[in-house]
């Protein structure tokens, strides 16, 4: 496996991805290879926990809010996180790439198999003059 390659594959997929089932085909297909789980240690994402409340809270579907603490892994030498969530009636993954403060979630309804997909951004905003509202017209947050 030709780590940093991979991984630099799977980021401008998730970038660029309209598909986003295929994205996580590829981090399957990446995460089945041989050393991976290895080569990934726990990590700390502090924004995680709010970023997944404001998807359940936007992304409707019937997702309920309440989730057991994610399991958080860092690929090692990298800034690529990856780990599960889990909520009632889901189970869920989910990937980060923090040079670019861009990841996806995906949820998967465990009785109908259905999957749920979401993209996020992270961005610097300072908090004293300026909010951040989400735009409906746009795949993410937009500063107004």
């Amino acid at each position: 496996m030709n780590d940093q390659t991979e991984l630099d594959a799977l980021k401008s997929a998730m970038q660029e991805a309209t598909d986003f089932s295929l994205v996580w085909h590829q981090f399957f297909d990446l995460a089945s290879s041989p050393g991976f789980v290895d080569a990934s240690d726990p990590g700390q994402l502090e924004f995680l926990v709010p970023v997944l409340n404001a998807i359940f809270d936007a992304g409707g579907a019937g997702i309920p809010r309440a989730f057991q603490a994610p399991i958080v892994l860092r690929y090692r030498d990298s800034d690529f996180y990856h780990g599960s969530v889990d909520c009632p009636e889901h189970m869920g993954a989910f990937i980060y790439f923090k040079q670019i403060d861009q990841g996806m979630l995906a949820l998967t309804n465990v009785r109908s198999l259905a999957s749920t997909f979401f993209r996020f951004a992270l961005a610097s905003v300072d908090h004293r003059c300026a909010v951040v509202l989400p735009d409906q017209q746009q795949d993410g947050p937009v500063e107004h």
